[in-house]
C-alpha cells in the first residue's frame, strides 16, 4: 500500500483542484435565482452540488488516511459539516436547500481553499 502521507497529499491536491474549478466556473453567478430559474442555471447548480459531494468525500478519505489526526488541527473549518453536506447531497436528493448551497458557495468555499492550500 502506498504511504498514507502521499495518499493524503494526493487527496489535498484533488480537493484544491476541485475547489479552484468550482470557484472559477461560478465566479459570475451573483444570486441564487441564476441557479434556480433556468435550465442552464439548474445544470450549474447540479455541478456545484457534485463538486460539494466530491469535496466532502475526499475530506472523508483524508480523515481516514491521516487516522483522524489532521483535521482537528484546523478547528476553524467545520469538517463534519462538510462531510455531512456530502451525505445530504448524495442521499437527500429532493431535500436539498438551494439557499444553503448558494451561501456555502459564496461564503465558505474560498476560506476552505485557503486551509487546504
Amino acid at each position: 500500500m502506498p504511504d498514507k502521507i502521499l495518499l493524503a497529499i494526493e487527496v489535498l491536491e484533488q480537493i484544491e483542484i476541485t475547489i479552484e474549478n468550482l470557484l472559477e466556473s461560478t465566479a459570475t453567478i451573483t444570486n441564487l435565482d441564476e441557479l434556480t430559474k433556468s435550465a442552464d442555471g439548474m445544470l450549474k447548480l447540479n455541478g456545484i452540488c457534485m463538486s460539494f459531494i466530491i469535496i466532502g468525500e475526499e475530506i472523508k478519505r483524508l480523515d481516514r488516511y491521516t487516522e483522524k489526526q489532521l483535521l482537528p488541527n484546523y478547528p476553524s473549518v467545520p469538517w463534519y459539516d462538510i462531510m455531512g453536506m456530502r451525505d445530504r447531497l448524495a442521499h437527500g436528493y429532493f431535500e436539498i436547500d438551494t439557499d444553503v448551497i448558494f451561501d456555502t458557495l459564496r461564503n465558505d468555499t474560498s476560506p476552505l481553499l485557503s486551509v487546504i492550500k
